[in-house]
C-alpha cells in the first residue's frame, strides 16, 4: 500500500508512513476477523472521517472499574473469537498445501531432478529451465530432507522434498 503512495525517489515515505500504518490498523484482517485496533483496544478507534461525518455518541456513563471489566470481557471474547478464526485459516491453508503436494518414496541412490528457480543475471528469466539435473540421492535423513549430489566430484547439497521430482528417462544416463 505504501508503493502506491511514495514517489520514485522514495524520499517522502516518513510523510505517508502514519496515515498507511492508520489504513492498515483499522482495517479488518481476514486470519483474524478482527482489526488490530479492536484486538488491541476492544474498540475501533477514532478515524479523522469520523470526525467529518460523527460517530454515534454512547451518552452513558460508566465507572472506571467497570469500564476495565467490560474492556476485559470484551479482549477475551475478541481474542478468543481471533484464536477460534486462526485456527480454521490455519487447516485450510494446510489443506490447500496438503492437496498441492505429492509425496515420492525415494531411495538411496534414485535420479531427481531439482528445483533450481535462481534467476541468472542477463538471462530471460521466461526462458531459464528451473529444473536441474539428474542429481543422485546419496543419504536421506528422513521422508522429507534429502542430501543429494550432481556427481562424484560436486559439493552435496541437502534439499526438502518439494524441490525434487523423479527423474524419468527413457535412454540410459551416464553418470559425470
Amino acid at each position: 500500500m505504501l508503493s502506491k503512495y511514495v514517489t520514485e525517489q522514495q524520499n517522502d515515505l516518513d510523510e505517508h508512513l502514519p496515515l498507511v500504518l492508520m489504513a492498515y490498523r483499522s482495517s479488518v484482517q481476514s486470519t483474524t476477523g478482527q482489526s488490530p485496533n479492536k484486538m488491541m483496544f476492544g474498540r475501533e478507534v477514532n478515524l479523522p472521517v469520523d470526525l467529518i461525518f460523527g460517530r454515534p455518541i454512547n451518552k452513558t456513563t460508566v465507572h472506571v472499574t467497570q469500564h476495565c471489566i467490560d474492556l476485559e470481557e470484551t479482549l477475551l471474547k475478541i481474542h478468543d473469537h481471533a484464536r477460534t478464526k486462526m485456527n480454521l485459516e490455519s487447516n485450510r491453508m494446510k489443506k490447500t498445501y496438503d492437496y498441492k503436494i505429492s509425496y515420492n518414496d525415494y531411495s538411496v541412490g534414485d535420479l531427481v531432478w531439482l528445483h533450481n528457480p535462481r534467476r541468472r543475471k542477463g538471462r530471460n528469466p521466461k526462458l531459464q529451465r528451473p529444473w536441474e539435473g539428474p542429481y543422485t540421492i546419496i543419504k536421506i535423513f528422513n521422508n522429507v530432507v534429502f542430501k543429494i549430489t550432481k556427481n562424484s566430484k560436486s559439493q552435496p547439497k541437502t534439499v526438502y522434498h518439494d524441490r525434487l521430482k523423479p527423474f524419468v528417462c527413457h535412454t540410459p544416463v551416464q553418470q559425470q
